[in-house]
């Protein structure tokens, strides 16, 4: 059996052909949790409408707690084999379980391909080739910019006896990358993957899903979350670690484009600056952190918690 979980909040417009996806599956046993985490729109109406009429979907309700909140509530009920998480907004290809339940087979974990879902566009993503690897093979290339499919939580399937017997869960405190914290954990417990490039997954691009919005507090939970990263990184001996120490340091930079309103000069000197300081390698990770930070971010360690207070919403940030 496979337990799809599906995390909830203000879908209304997409739940129906997601939940349909599913139900619609060619391979049929499957059970369907679903968590709504205190959606203030119809979602939950549709989804007792749902529950009602398809035994296979179990439908919880709670209070809002983030995204990472609601698959762990969900995590507590599944039965299946197999664990595959879905996005509310998204849906999948019919013959998409019966496909991955084939070719799971002695492998730990499988991932696929997907369609990125434009108005006006669709676009095929992922891997060009099918592929096996090892889990220091795959760890290494989890936050490659060309790989970084494999951070993505939605176009896998899992194994739920890892998941329960090392005891994975989702970091209720980050609300940015908390899917690629896991799945950095799930694959620390691997010994084999196996990725096709068959696209089974359907990702909607729209503007208005939180995922894509980008503001202070997502950046802030963004740093807090490269800082666990990065010391799973020294944990596990891999070897691209002069890799994530350049993402880390590029989204300091990503948050003076965004949030700081300079002119073109003071934005070319600050990424020369960042150039220069990250291509030196006399100086540790730590070292180059301070040094690009301190030059151009020192007013930020002065308003760090006053931003952090500043944005505490009534709904907790939402992916």
């Amino acid at each position: 059996m496979i337990s799809v979980i599906i995390p909830v909040y203000n879908v209304e417009k997409y739940i129906t052909e997601c939940i349909n996806s599913l139900l619609n599956q060619t391979y049929k046993n499957i059970e369907i949790i679903v968590v709504d985490d205190g959606s203030t729109d119809n979602s939950y109406k549709i989804l007792q409408k749902l529950s009602k009429k398809h035994q296979s979907i179990r439908l919880f309700h709670k209070a809002n707690g983030g995204v990472s909140s609601a698959r762990n509530y969900a995590l507590k009920y599944v039965n299946g084999e197999y664990v595959s998480f879905i996005d509310a907004d998204d849906y999948l290809e019919p013959e998409a379980y019966e496909i991955l339940i084939k070719n799971i087979k002695n492998n730990d974990l499988i991932t696929f391909n997907w369609n990125q879902i434009y108005v006006d566009k669709i676009i095929k993503c992922g891997m060009n080739q099918n592929e096996k690897m090892n889990n220091k093979k795959a760890l290494e290339t989890c936050i490659k910019p060309e790989d970084s499919f494999l951070g993505y939580l939605w176009n896998k399937l899992f194994k739920s006896e890892i998941i329960f017997k090392n005891n994975l869960k989702f970091n209720e405190k980050i609300s940015i990358c908390e899917d690629q914290l896991f799945v950095i954990d799930y694959l620390s417990y691997c010994k084999n993957i196996i990725s096709i490039t068959k696209p089974l997954y359907n990702y909607r691009m729209r503007k208005s899903a939180a995922s894509k919005q980008f503001n202070l507090s997502k950046f802030i939970t963004l740093l807090e979350a490269y800082d666990i990263i990065y010391t799973k990184w020294l944990t596990n001996n891999l070897s691209n670690k002069e890799f994530i120490e350049y993402e880390y340091l590029y989204h300091y930079y990503l948050f003076k484009k965004h949030f700081e309103k300079t002119n073109f000069k003071l934005n070319k000197r600050i990424i020369n600056e960042y150039e220069n300081v990250i291509k030196n390698k006399n100086i540790n990770y730590k070292k180059r952190e301070e040094l690009f930070f301190i030059k151009n971010f020192i007013y930020y360690y002065k308003i760090k918690n006053k931003i952090k207070n500043k944005f505490k919403k009534k709904y907790i940030m939402y992916d």
